[in-house]
This record gives structure tokens, sequence and C-alpha cells, in this order.
């Protein structure tokens, strides 16, 4: 359901192609903050705004 809504809430209206490059040895913190420049080039909503950007910052941890 919440793929629905941020589909038709997206607000980039034509997707660029974005080519995935692999990290090459990259810290990980810049491979993450590009693969979510990335993502965020095609998919734009509140949706994303409101739900993703959430674990982004606050993250998720794992209690096992």
């Amino acid at each position: 359901m919440l793929d629905g809504l941020h589909e038709d809430l997206n607000r980039v209206k034509s997707k660029p192609y974005i080519a995935i490059k692999d990290a090459e040895g990259r810290p990980d913190e810049v491979v993450a903050e590009e693969y979510w420049r990335n993502h965020l080039a095609r998919n734009d909503s509140i949706i994303v705004d409101l739900c993703q950007v959430s674990f982004c910052f606050f993250g998720v941890t794992c209690v096992i």
C-alpha cells in the first residue's frame, strides 16, 4: 500500500537511469551516501520523507 502511495505522490516524473558503481574499497559511508543520492534521484515523495529517511537517520537496531 505504501509503495502505491509513493508512486502516486512521487515528485520525480522522469526517472533517470543511474549506473550503480561497485564499492571498490571505498568507505561504507561514502558508498551509502552515493546510493542514497541515487535513490532520491528516482524516488522523492512524502512517503520517502516520512518513512525511508527515518531509517537513515535513526537506524534499525537488532536486539538478537
